[in-house]
């Protein structure tokens, strides 16, 4: 950390020869606490999923939503959704927690609209606010930041895809209006309104977008397959054309275990979306007789070369239908490419033929996605519940497909909208089975202030091989208070975490437990599986996020969750927190403090249990993992230290998990940054071991 930063701010690591870290509360600088908040809940995982009984689709698990607010005085305030005419008013008592519902349909189901779903919260005295989000076995929660905390630039943090409905998400709230925001990810965007809901059992279900929410596009719909095949506008336009022949030779099929040799025949149609230069932006499964080969036909589908469509003699997007006869020919013997499913059990070799069909499919929405088998089953760890395209019929009735809004693709290049007050823009990637779909990285830049939301609606960690799916939810702090120093302490019960390290500007340098491991871009992160604890270090500013794995992974507790880590520079010497789930759930915080000051650290007043703490490598400082009660709590100490807490769940509570920072200062590091000065080499501050 450059020297004139550490003087401005008298809050900075100073080099001692014990590797001291000495830090000093700089006055009148936001914290977690405040008066006034926007906010917003995101999607958790699905709102149906299939009866295997019926084979109709039922209500998912019911959602929750609620803020958990807690305060050291006593407080009083309203929570306002304006898009839903709702309103609340709320008191909160001295060291209590007072939880407030948010209504379910403010969830969050769009991608690239606007709506007008954002919460607010306005209270005369500063409370510290968690806010929750709960299915059954698929839960989060984050922290809170008030207006006066935020910021016009930051970066998202997600993961990576584990179904095409399960992926990566974030979204974006404005605090005042004619907002500019500009939004620059690494990968696709989507865009399609909130779909309407199945009709169950004769009747609307009660997870119904709210109708009284304005909606409207930034960016110009592709006109579907079927609206440029009947406009007359678009008769003159010739249609996007590629090869059968290139088709059937990029398309590869595994190996299969089968008792006799057999010819399968099936129908594919899918709407491919050609952009301009050819390339492949949307591939939606209108049809599929053969599940088990449609992903591979569509990775096909995007492999292959195609010349667009064009209009008076200029490129333009356009859909292609593309529909295939397959005939599905297995052949005995091992192949010697392609290996068998299971090790040492017998495999045959499979070959696709293929051509032209004019098969006429039914007409099908790409938003529904449903499971093959149960919620409970998938969520438990059961059989894989792969996602698949339901028929129209009345025996298992979905959504008019003209209910749903078209699935259009947001441009490459960076894109901008104008957001009023209140108004929530959720942006959700392109699936891409060949890549990770993540939004990790994302820049969002704005005019005015914003609060940024980001995470996962429900993902594995860390890889599809450890189930469960739990929903990752935070909110993310400006990119003006990342710093270069992170304690990152052990999750209780847990075998391992994973950490991610993302960069803010190009050429930073990353040292994890003393050794140099990774120089990034900016948005560029480093991933590590962190066994114990461990110490970070960055040459310039950098976000830590902390994912536990899923309950499969042999720990069989709690479930994925996602933690912002404070850093150092951002520590604060007194946290109200809330644990926000209630249930059958253990508590934890892990608390990051200088050794010799444990002894004076305090949870409700009582003295911490010092032989809780181990020392983070060989600096002065020492992590500790503390159990606390469900309940509000005031953790305090001399000097400034860190705190973020989680849960995990057991009993009927198993599969769950949560986690999110318990508190910190927001100070504005670049006001505080001299002007011109550039840090390029890691931090010599006594911190990386000797």
């Amino acid at each position: 950390m450059h020297p004139t930063l550490r003087a401005t701010l008298a809050a900075t690591i100073i080099l001692a020869g014990s590797s001291t870290l000495v830090a000093q509360q700089p006055l009148s600088v936001p914290s977690a606490s405040g008066r006034e908040f926007w906010l917003a809940f995101q999607k958790n995982f699905r709102d149906f999923v299939v009866n295997e009984r019926t084979q109709k689709q039922d209500p998912a698990a019911p959602l929750e939503l609620e803020l958990h607010i807690t305060s050291s005085v006593s407080a009083s305030g309203t929570l306002e959704v304006p898009g839903l005419g709702y309103r609340r008013s709320f008191t909160v008592d001295p060291g209590s927690v007072t939880v407030v519902a948010v209504p379910k349909e403010a969830q969050l189901r769009a991608s690239g609209v606007v709506e007008n779903l954002g919460v607010h919260v306005v209270t005369d005295q500063p409370v510290t606010i968690y806010g929750l989000n709960r299915r059954y076995q698929s839960t989060d929660s984050y922290l809170a930041i008030p207006v006066e905390a935020l910021g016009t630039e930051y970066r998202a943090m997600g993961y990576r895809w584990l179904q095409e409905d399960l992926i990566s998400q974030m979204a974006i709230v404005a605090t005042e209006d004619n907002t500019v925001v500009r939004i620059a990810s690494p990968v696709r965007l989507r865009q399609f309104a909130a779909p309407a809901d199945p009709i169950v059992d004769g009747r609307q279900s009660v997870e119904t977008s709210s109708t009284t929410s304005p909606v409207r596009q930034f960016v110009e719909d592709v006109p579907s397959y079927e609206e440029q095949s009947s406009d007359v506008r678009y008769r003159t336009q010739t249609r996007p054309d590629f090869s059968y022949d290139e088709l059937r030779r990029t398309i590869v099929v595994p190996a299969m275990k089968s008792r006799t040799n057999r010819r399968d025949k099936a129908v594919l149609v899918a709407d491919v979306l050609v952009d301009e230069d050819g390339s492949v932006g949307e591939v939606l499964v209108r049809h599929c007789d053969r599940r088990e080969h449609m992903e591979r036909i569509v990775e096909a589908l995007r492999k292959i070369k195609y010349r667009p469509a064009t209009k008076d003699g200029r490129a333009v997007s356009a859909w292609a239908r593309v529909p295939i006869d397959l005939s599905v020919r297995n052949f005995g013997g091992r192949p010697k490419t392609v290996p068998a499913i299971a090790e040492n059990a017998p495999a045959i070799e499979a070959t696709i033929e293929m051509s032209e069909t004019t098969f006429p499919p039914p007409v099908m929405s790409p938003e529904v996605r449903v499971q093959t088998r149960s919620e409970r089953e998938h969520r438990r760890g059961g059989r894989e519940a792969e996602p698949v395209v339901v028929r129209l019929t009345d025996r298992n009735p979905t959504t008019d497909a003209a209910a749903i809004a078209r699935v259009v693709v947001i441009p490459k290049e960076p894109i901008e909208v104008t957001l009023a007050r209140g108004e929530v823009l959720q942006l959700i990637p392109h699936f891409d089975p060949s890549a990770t779909s993540d939004l990790s990285g994302t820049l969002v830049q704005s005019t005015k202030p914003v609060a940024v939301f980001s995470g996962h609606n429900c993902s594995y960690v860390p890889d599809l091989t450890v189930k469960a799916c739990n929903l990752l939810a935070e909110q993310m702090p400006p990119v003006s208070s990342w710093g270069t120093t992170f304690g990152v302490g052990r999750i209780e019960a847990r075998s391992y975490s994973m950490i991610r390290v993302m960069a803010r500007k190009d050429s930073t340098l990353v040292a994890l437990d003393g050794k140099e491991v990774a120089t990034l871009k900016a948005g560029e992160f480093f991933e590590h599986r962190l066994v114990g604890n461990g110490l970070v270090v960055a040459s310039r500013p950098v976000l830590v996020a902390q994912f536990a794995p899923g309950f499969d992974n042999g720990d069989n507790v709690g479930d994925p969750m996602m933690i912002v880590v404070p850093p150092v520079e951002q520590f604060d010497n007194v946290y109200s927190i809330a644990t926000p789930v209630r249930g059958p759930f253990r508590h934890f915080v892990n608390i990051i403090a200088r050794t010799s000051t444990i002894e004076e650290l305090a949870v409700d007043g009582h003295p911490v249990d010092q032989r809780r703490f181990k020392q983070l490598g060989t600096t002065d400082y020492s992590v500790g993992q503390i159990e606390i009660p469900y309940g509000s709590h005031v953790v305090s100490g001399r000097e400034r230290f860190g705190l973020y807490q989680y849960g995990l769940g057991f009993d009927e509570a198993a599969y769950d998990a949560y986690g999110n920072a318990g508190g910190q200062l927001f100070i504005d590091l670049d006001a505080a940054q001299a002007p011109g000065t550039v840090d390029r080499e890691l931090p010599d501050i006594g911190l990386l071991g000797r």
